[in-house]
Formats: C-alpha cells, structure tokens, sequence
C-alpha cells in the first residue's frame, strides 16, 4: 500500500470507519462549508456537524433519488370516480344539479354510484353486441367481383351520355333538403324566400345568384326575383371578364338614388358625416352623390371638368 502523500492509502470510507465518525458528520479541522454550523453551539464539531446533518433542509442530508414513475395507463380509458368528494370540491359531478335536500357527501355518492352503474351498463351492452355481432354469420356475395366489373364495363360501354357517367356532382341550382343548414346565397339579403316554403325560397335565392354570376357585367331585371322558370338562358348573351359594362345611362341602375337611401343603410355615404339635423332620407337626398341626375357620379365629375 503506497502512502496517502502519493495517491495510495485507504478510501474515504475507511477513514471514516477508522475515526468512528457517525452519519453525516465531519472530522475537526475541516475548512469546507458547513450550512448553520456559526450558529450552533453546545457540542462538539462531529456532534454538531450530525445533528445538522438530520435536519430536512441541511446540505449534509444524503439525498436519495427518487424513482420517476411514468404513467403508462391507457388516457382513452374512462377513470373511475373516487369514492367519497369532500365538501367544496369545484369539479364537475355528474347529476349533481339534480340533487337537492341532502348532504354533499350523500348526493354525490348517489350521483358517482348512478353514473358508475350507467358506464358498467353501457359497457355491457356493448360487449353483447359485439358477441351478436360476431355470432351472426358474415353475408357472402351472390356475385364475384369479375363479374360486377364486367356488368359495370357493359353499362359504361352502352350508356355512355348518362349524366352519372359525366358527372357526378349536383347542379348549382339544385336546392337542398329542407333542413340544411349551409350557406345559400341571395337569400337573406334580398329577402327572397319571404313567405315560402324552403324548397321555394332556395330554389329562388340560388336561381337568382347563378343569374346574377352569368350575367355579372349587364344590368339585371327589377323583376328577376318573381321569374318562375330558370334565370338562366342559352339566349341571352354571355359577356367576358375583359368586356367593359355597357354604358346604359339609365339613373335607376345607380347605387346612390336621387329619392335617397333607405334608413339603417350602412354603406359608405361620402360627406354623409358633415350633415346633421335632418333625417336620414332628407340627408341622403342633399348628397351630392344622390342629388344629381346623371347616370353616375362620374359623369357629373366630368361635367364640372374643364379638362
């Protein structure tokens, strides 16, 4: 055994053996840091430095790693309710609105129990039904797929102008199933289902929209909405993006009306905030955009133009 100066001699451990030292404490003359030890007196420093040792917050406790349990549990699996909640528990209890006149304790144990029973129920009838399910025995095909591809190829081969065949969407002014509760243009701003049934009132609002989607760069119809057959014609001439809107110089298709806007209007009126004192008519009236018998604004721009 070589000498402690040259790295050899006993461990630590045997040290400590050898000098009897309890648990924790430290041999005198030790110059490290001792957490509480210069306000400590009454006892030796290995004595001193045992008791602190036994404190819950000294340094000199050992300190043993704790396991790191992970819970490995199913999350999809419903948790089963504790027994017993304890008064002025905030979490949610199943049919506990129900309950009145009783005790915490008492209604929620009647509502855990209910709840536990209708789950188990649940459950079972569950299980039952997969066991029929399983029991009963599986169909079977009158027919082999070479068979069904073969009927399948025939009817594509001789039917061939079927709308199935060409497309398997419905069209745009088809209406809906009463009950749907999707988007359906034109109509509730225009009103134009008022007073009718769904069907009708769809029937209208979409017919309307495709009218107005096919014929978007031409003036439309006042009467366009108490038109009962389609809107849409292979008559009527279609215009392009690219084409220009036809110069009708016909006041009434203006958006700002010489009689006024309606009240609640909630479109941009310009110089509308300089006026007050009047009713909302009487001021739309004196508009300048609104005022003017021209076929828009534009051309009563133009007219005051020297260029």
């Amino acid at each position: 055994m070589t000498t402690v100066e040259f790295g050899g001699g006993p461990t630590l451990e045997a040290r400590r053996r050898f000098s009897n030292l309890k648990e924790g404490s430290q041999v005198p003359k030790y110059t490290g840091h001792i957490h509480q030890i210069r306000f400590r007196q009454g006892h030796t420093y290995g004595e001193q430095t045992h008791l602190l040792s036994k404190e819950s917050t000294s340094p000199l406790k050992p300190v043993k790693q704790e396991e790191v349990k992970y819970d490995l549990s199913d999350p999809y699996v419903t948790r089963e309710f504790p027994d017993g909640l304890i008064p002025g528990y905030a979490g949610y209890v199943p049919q506990r609105k129900y309950q009145h006149g009783d005790r915490y304790r008492i209604e929620t144990d009647a509502c855990l129990g209910q709840t536990k029973n209708t789950y188990e129920q649940g459950r079972q009838d569950l299980r039952e039904l997969k066991n029929t399910i399983s029991a009963y025995p599986k169909t079977q095909s009158t027919n082999s797929a070479t068979t069904v591809k073969h009927f399948l190829d025939y009817h594509r081969a001789y039917h061939p102008l079927e709308s199935v065949q060409k497309d398997d969407h419905r069209p745009f002014v088809e209406p809906p199933i009463p009950g749907y509760t999707g988007y359906i243009p034109r109509i509730s701003p225009l009103g134009v289902g008022l007073g009718s049934r769904y069907h009708e009132a769809t029937k209208k609002a979409l017919n309307r929209f495709a009218f107005e989607t096919s014929n978007s760069m031409t003036n439309l119809p006042i009467s366009v909405d108490n038109q009962t057959g389609p809107l849409i014609s292979s008559s009527q001439p279609s215009f392009s993006s690219t084409q220009s809107r036809p110069i009708t110089g016909n006041p009434q298709y203006r958006i700002y009306s010489s009689i006024g806007m309606v009240p609640k209007y909630t479109g941009y009126l310009p110089q509308r905030k300089y006026r007050v004192g009047q009713t909302f008519g009487d001021t739309t009236r004196e508009l300048p955009v609104c005022a003017h018998s021209y076929a828009n604004y534009g051309d009563l721009v133009r007219s005051k133009s020297f260029i």
